[in-house]
């Protein structure tokens, strides 16, 4: 498996929309910032295996990601899924087809991609193991899923919780108040392999550091430090061989 340590820095704050499971709270069709948080995502585009013909963007909001992708990807087929009707509704002014509803449910049966992505989508699902073992349903041979969530082991979660007892739910971020779940490194890598993939690669988007003692601290344990500074890990994966 691939680990690098990925440096790359969020442009604004991850996509974590402010839903109820995994509604989107959205403005009126038309407006540039569509979903709250919702942005082009481009830490994730470099993940995008080379070479796909056809993408599935899970939880797609406004479509910002699909849309930025195929700037430099112009062959490449962007499809999302979408429950709140008003993103969707705008959504399909910037992918090829929007499926409004829940994952997997509002695809057609026959419905196939070389890689499927779930960026910041899984932490707002009751069984987010159950969403990706239907996703092995909608892969091609070789296809790939990418799954981009929030680290509970960042320092700005940890330091909170175990210098003052905090663990303060927020609009948008690692403790957006609509998550359900929440993962570490290992837990997350374990959900994947669990459901039915083979890791391909793992990636981190990272965030600069407070100031204070916790944080002058993290500076100073090395290579551990990067479990604490991680915002999202990024996991690329295909279907195990054995499943």
């Amino acid at each position: 498996m691939h680990d690098p340590d990925r440096r790359s820095e969020p442009q604004g704050p991850p996509r974590s929309p402010t839903h109820r499971r995994n509604e989107l709270k959205s403005t009126a069709p038309g407006s540039k910032n569509y979903g709250a948080g919702e942005n082009s995502r481009p830490e994730i585009h470099d993940f995008v295996p080379s070479g796909i013909g056809s993408l599935l963007d899970v939880g797609c909001a406004g479509g910002l990601f699909g849309e930025a992708l195929r700037r430099s990807r112009p062959h490449l087929r962007v499809d999302g899924v979408e429950p709140q009707p008003d993103a969707a509704e705008y959504a399909r002014t910037r992918l090829d087809t929007v499926y409004p509803g829940f994952f997997p449910q509002a695809l057609p049966s026959g419905a196939v991609y070389d890689c499927i992505t779930f960026l910041d989508v899984l932490e707002h699902l009751i069984d987010p193991w159950e969403a990706l073992r239907e996703a092995r349903r909608h892969l091609t041979a070789g296809g790939f899923i990418i799954v981009s969530i929030p680290n509970i082991r960042h320092i700005d979660v940890v330091a909170p919780l175990v210098l003052r007892g905090r663990f303060a739910y927020t609009d948008f971020g690692i403790l957006d108040r609509t998550h359900l779940r929440f993962f570490t490194k290992n837990s997350a890598l374990e959900m994947v392999s669990g459901s039915g993939y083979s890791i391909q690669k793992l990636g981190r988007v990272r965030g600069s550091l407070g100031t204070g003692r916790p944080y002058w601290l993290i500076r100073n344990l090395g290579r551990l430090a990067r479990e604490f500074t991680t915002i999202n890990y990024v996991i690329v994966a295909t279907c195990s061989s054995d499943q």
